[in-house]
């Protein structure tokens, strides 16, 4: 009878338990998970296109059957150059608090001599020093964060209420009404919280089936980067319906005056509330540009303020916006067996995030 226990495989019998790890981990509750979790969780580790049961999530059972630790990893097709490869996308490390001994299993599992690519966008600073133990490599100026305020007052209200339980997110609405007339008077006297006009260029709705048309042109100059087949692009935008927290995910085309496509957004929000942006894919040179008609868009339908992860490319547009922060969010760590990953994130000619990453998946803001 094994006596330390063993990492293994994800099984759909263990939902229950990694359920409730997850749930004591991130959530701070004891009780069994609902059956929405459950049932997300499902889909999450056994329904991608990509599933594969080595790729997957993994958990450390211990003799007396207790799962003490546990990390889900999603697959994802990426290309090296021409070369594809099936990237793992680890997220929800964690270990019970009343002790784990499957650390350093999982540690070994995530070395570079055994995986193709196995990263993450939301790491802590714990699973960074594992990553870093292991050999893995840090990719800084994609672990920021930037915030951009509209309407200031509420700007803030929106924050505080992230901070509350679901059932109380409700009573932030009060807060926003109070800071309305705040607002008013603060955009009257700062321009900097009014969005710059663009010319040139128009924004429209974009359905799901353009997007996925559209999405992999825009990503298919960087030396790493997503494939996103029809197939598993569509699996990763239904995983992000439902979401009781972000609300509705919204897909953003940008033309120009040519009404040629230029750059699409994806991104959860609604008028009075924090516009999320999961990624803002852009013609090479036309970034700028399409930020600009971005945050235009979001200003004209009333939104408070948007924020969204840094990227390279986006830096020099994002530094034109007035009222802009920049703040430290998380790590993005790689791990990987091939050097040239580890060179083309260091010359950031690596795409990841948003779609490409964790930031689609309700785990990261719902089921609180």
């Amino acid at each position: 009878m094994r006596k330390a226990g063993v990492l293994r495989p994800i099984t759909v019998t263990d939902l229950p338990r990694v359920g409730a790890l997850f749930s004591r981990v991130f959530r701070g509750r004891r009780a069994a998970p609902s059956a929405e979790l459950s049932a997300y969780l499902h889909d999450l580790l056994f329904t991608s296109p990509m599933h594969d049961v080595d790729k997957g999530g993994f958990a450390h059972e211990r003799a007396d059957g207790r799962i003490d630790s546990a990390f889900f990893s999603v697959p994802m097709r990426f290309m090296i150059g021409d070369r594809p490869v099936v990237a793992q996308v680890v997220s929800s490390l964690m270990a019970d608090p009343d002790g784990s001994s499957g650390i350093l299993d999982i540690t070994m599992k995530l070395r570079p001599k055994r995986v193709d690519l196995c990263f993450t966008d939301s790491a802590s600073p714990i699973t960074k020093s594992l990553f870093a133990t292991v050999g893995g490599a840090l990719v800084p100026v994609q672990g920021l964060e930037w915030r951009r305020a509209f309407k200031p007052a509420s700007f803030a209200a929106r924050r505080f209420g992230r901070f509350l339980p679901l059932p109380a997110r409700r009573a932030t609405n009060a807060l926003v009404a109070l800071a309305t007339p705040l607002d008013w008077a603060l955009r009257a006297l700062h321009p900097r919280f009014h969005a710059a006009q663009t010319k040139g260029l128009e924004d429209f709705e974009m359905s799901r089936a353009d997007f996925i048309a559209q999405a992999p042109g825009f990503v298919a100059r960087y030396a790493v980067r997503p494939e996103w087949s029809p197939e598993e692009l569509g699996w990763l935008l239904a995983m992000t319906d439902g979401n009781k927290t972000l609300g509705p995910l919204r897909l953003l085309g940008v033309r120009n005056a040519q009404r040629r496509t230029i750059g699409c957004i994806a991104y959860y929000g609604a008028p009075g509330e924090i516009a999320r942006v999961l990624n803002v894919l852009a013609d090479e040179g036309m970034e700028t540009a399409v930020l600009g008609r971005m945050f235009q868009r979001f200003d004209e339908d009333g939104m408070v303020g948007a924020s969204g992860n840094v990227q390279p490319w986006l830096i020099e547009g994002l530094a034109d916006q007035r009222a802009l922060t920049f703040r430290h969010r998380a790590f993005v760590c790689i791990s990987t067996r091939h050097p040239e990953i580890v060179e083309a994130a260091i010359r950031n000619d690596i795409y990841v995030g948003g779609l490409a990453g964790e930031g689609w998946s309700r785990l990261m803001s719902d089921f609180s």
